[in-house]
């Protein structure tokens, strides 16, 4: 079992034939995402790109992410640097048919420093419609 977890909620565990299914709806939505890590390896810069395939309207996400790492072939949130719940702001970033939006995602103050190993970034994805899908960047840290 694969897991996905949604950045404003707990780890939801997932067949794989639903997460082939996710990636059939990103697909389907037109979202493709990619990053470049920052210096010191403590953030991302983000980029989500659409086609105008997909839900009518722009798709939004907000502040919120999840830092997942690959153990065991199962994909679970890191190691937190700080206990209890995140706090987040409030932003909505739209992401019009046809655009693209980058951003910058600084994990330092959640998670620290990634230890070696393969990682994702985790976004949520959601459409005027209500409908949600997860999308990530997946990247690895030297040891």
């Amino acid at each position: 079992r694969d897991t996905v977890v949604h950045p404003t909620g707990p780890a939801e565990e997932v067949a794989p034939a639903a997460e082939a299914d996710g990636e059939a709806r990103r697909r389907a939505w037109g979202v493709s995402a990619g990053g470049a890590l920052t210096a010191g390896g403590t953030g991302m810069e983000l980029t989500l790109r659409r086609t105008a395939d997909g839900p009518a309207g722009a798709l939004w996400t907000g502040a919120p992410f999840v830092l997942e790492k690959k153990a065991g072939g199962v994909w679970t949130e890191a190691e937190r640097a700080v206990e209890g719940e995140f706090v987040w702001t409030c932003e909505a970033y739209l992401l019009p048919p046809g655009g693209a939006l980058t951003f910058d995602v600084d994990w330092s103050g959640y998670y620290g420093a990634p230890e070696a190993g393969e990682y994702r970034l985790v976004k949520v994805l959601r459409s005027e419609q209500g409908e949600e899908i997860p999308v990530w960047v997946e990247f690895s840290v030297a040891g």
